[in-house]
């Protein structure tokens, strides 16, 4: 929490309040360019209902308690028995502005999918089973960002955060339903697939009953309780079949040779070949991460993921239900602003 000087009558409150922020971490180029719309000017503050409409913006836009904003402190808000997967070495203090800004994020994009109060299957194998009888031969990102869609779940990514760390994945329950949001800025669809898959899963296994946000700094880590054992489970089984499934092999495999051996079995298992590639390395004995990034390259040579999951945003949100102002926030937040018009939609 940081707070703010009280701004004297000959200075303009934008610039105490902004100094405050930037007290805090936050810069002024994050606040011009995604808090404040574009039509904003800092000498509309100037009249006080001018700098209230200012604050409010500010507040709203960055996840900030308004309350508390307003008597000069800035911090997040707080989330009821909010759950922090979190590395060692780092605390829920460390994710909160991240926390809050998508969370945020999460709330406005459930308003233009319809969301009534999203509930899915607990099983993977039906959600699996439902995804694969449609035609596609694996659960891959493109379907899998698909059914959540066409489930109420929004998927969100979000790639730059102000101040703090980020976290890989995130999952909230909101008024409107459930939502996740992505931050991992890995371009092999594999990588935030099993992300989607990992958080999807705490939604169904309803680890969210008695909270609203589950944070998840590193997904694919050795979990470290049973929620987490049970999200990469369900995600394990939902990518492949068989929650337990590890591929091996009797020797090191170079990245050209493990490509070749995970589109054969991908073929064969009707598992998403990249899938494959990480569930070796994570099992092989010395991580071969390198072999398998090497592999997915090879195997999907274009792959951008984060542009994927921005183009469902883009063609299965009804902007028009959101209100504009918070419809642009949410594009600006997402690196959308300059491909979607909300009032054109």
């Amino acid at each position: 929490m940081g707070s703010m000087p009280v701004p004297s009558k000959a200075t303009n409150p934008m610039e105490s309040l902004k100094k405050g922020l930037r007290a805090a971490g936050f810069k002024n180029a994050y606040l011009n360019r995604v808090a404040l719309p574009e039509w904003w000017d800092d000498e509309i503050a100037t009249d006080s209902g001018g700098f209230a409409e200012g604050l409010g913006l500010i507040a709203r836009n960055l996840g900030l308690d308004f309350k508390r904003l307003s008597k000069g402190e800035v911090c997040p808000k707080v989330f009821s028995g909010a759950k922090f997967k979190l590395v060692a070495g780092v605390k829920s203090a460390d994710v909160k502005w991240a926390t809050s800004l998508a969370f945020h994020a999460i709330e406005v994009a459930g308003l233009g999918c319809g969301q009534t109060d999203s509930q899915c299957s607990s099983s993977a194998s039906d959600i699996r089973n439902e995804i694969l009888s449609s035609g596609p031969k694996c659960v891959d990102l493109a379907n899998l960002l698909d059914w959540c869609w066409n489930h109420g779940i929004p998927i969100i990514h979000i790639s730059e955060f102000p101040i703090g760390k980020k976290m890989d994945g995130l999952a909230a329950r909101t008024g409107q339903g459930f939502g996740i949001a992505v931050a991992s800025n890995h371009k092999q669809d594999s990588w935030l697939l099993f992300i989607l898959a990992h958080e999807l899963g705490h939604i169904c296994a309803r680890h969210l009953e008695n909270s609203a946000v589950i944070v998840d700094q590193d997904v694919g880590k050795t979990p470290v309780d049973d929620e987490e054992k049970e999200a990469n489970s369900f995600a394990v089984e939902l990518l492949t079949g068989r929650p337990g499934l590890q591929f091996s092999a009797p020797r090191w495999l170079s990245a050209e040779e493990l490509a070749q051996v995970c589109r054969k079995l991908g073929s064969a298992l009707n598992i998403d070949p990249g899938v494959i590639a990480l569930n070796y390395a994570e099992h092989s004995s010395k991580k071969q991460f390198a072999a398998a990034n090497g592999a997915l390259n090879i195997i999907y040579p274009d792959a951008d993921a984060p542009t994927l999951i921005r183009e469902r945003m883009q063609e299965r949100l009804s902007f028009s239900e959101i209100p504009p102002e918070t419809c642009e926030w949410l594009l600006r937040l997402t690196g959308l602003a300059e491909t979607v018009d909300c009032l054109s939609r």
